[in-house]
């Protein structure tokens, strides 16, 4: 199993529809590194591939002890939600820009429990980088009472 280099357009691909965030973690701001799910280093293909934070990939190359390994599975399950969980913000954020541009009042997104100001803000959030990169948990709730707001 030699290591083979991710494409540079592969690589773009993984690092976009992950906002750059670990998908174990969801920690915005990371030093984070392309896993190969199968660990087979020369599988470059998009659906073998998984953006994790430099202490959630530690966590994948645990052997031994009584510690339990981030499988596999685990990570593909993780991998499938965040990656979900980042194309619904993006919609949404896509959502309220085109409201804004349009000058009708941003308008709450259903079922999500956001009032007005909290689409403003989350409008603020993407026009300043997105998710990945401004501060932004996603783990929470993005508002209502439950969270206190947006985060």
């Amino acid at each position: 199993m030699a290591r083979v280099r991710i494409p540079d357009n592969v690589a773009a691909v993984v690092m976009f529809r992950h906002r750059r965030t670990c998908c174990i973690c969801n920690i915005p701001d990371r030093t984070v590194q392309i896993h190969h799910i199968d660990e087979d280093p020369s599988n470059n293909a998009i659906e073998n591939l998984a953006v994790l934070c430099l202490e959630c990939h530690n966590f994948t190359q645990i052997s031994g002890g009584f510690g339990r390994k981030l499988g596999a599975a685990e990570v593909t399950l993780s991998r499938d939600d965040w990656v979900a969980r980042v194309a619904r913000a993006k919609e949404q954020a896509d959502k309220l820009i085109v409201a804004r541009m349009a000058g009708l009042p941003p308008e709450p997104v259903a079922g999500s429990g956001c009032s007005s100001s909290d689409n403003l803000r989350l409008i603020g959030h993407f026009e300043k980088g997105g998710f990945g990169s401004s501060g932004v948990e996603v783990k929470r709730p993005a508002c209502g009472a439950a969270s206190g707001g947006l985060r």
